[in-house]
């Protein structure tokens, strides 16, 4: 009789961690706007981040990225999680920014793994261009 009781105990607090886990879990689109979480100024326009998902105790956040001016155009330009993918921007000139994507990698050589970044670059945008657009997204 106690190790049904017992086997009962667990598998009640299995169930409530599973839904507890689940539950926190919140996903929205890429492209939403409702969860802003910090404004880059950058010379004459912004880069926002918004969180477009809530990770729980085993998954890491994720965020949408956009550039804009505020007035003439809003640009999404892409996601990142922070637990293996981060995003980054450099600008060129006061017109042009360049935005980069950065992974995590692991790479198994015979007895030896080896920890490294990867950075990719994934877009350029000229700041004259997308006020010449005016597309918000």
């Amino acid at each position: 009789m106690k190790k049904k009781k017992c086997y009962y105990s667990i598998s009640v607090c299995l169930l409530f961690v599973c839904f507890a886990c689940n539950s926190s879990h919140s996903y929205t689109s890429k492209y939403s706007k409702k969860n802003h979480q910090k404004t880059y100024i950058i010379n004459s326009f912004y880069i926002e981040k918004y969180k477009i998902y809530s990770g729980g105790a085993t998954t890491c956040d994720s965020y949408s990225y956009y550039i804009t001016d505020s007035i003439n155009f809003r640009k999404f330009i892409g996601t990142g999680d922070y637990c293996e993918e981060r995003l980054f921007w450099d600008t060129i000139n006061s017109k042009i920014i360049e935005v980069y994507m950065e992974y995590d990698n692991i790479e198994e050589r015979k007895d030896t793994v080896l920890f490294f970044k990867d950075t990719t670059k994934i877009g350029e945008y000229n700041i004259l261009e997308l006020v010449e657009e005016n597309k918000f997204e």
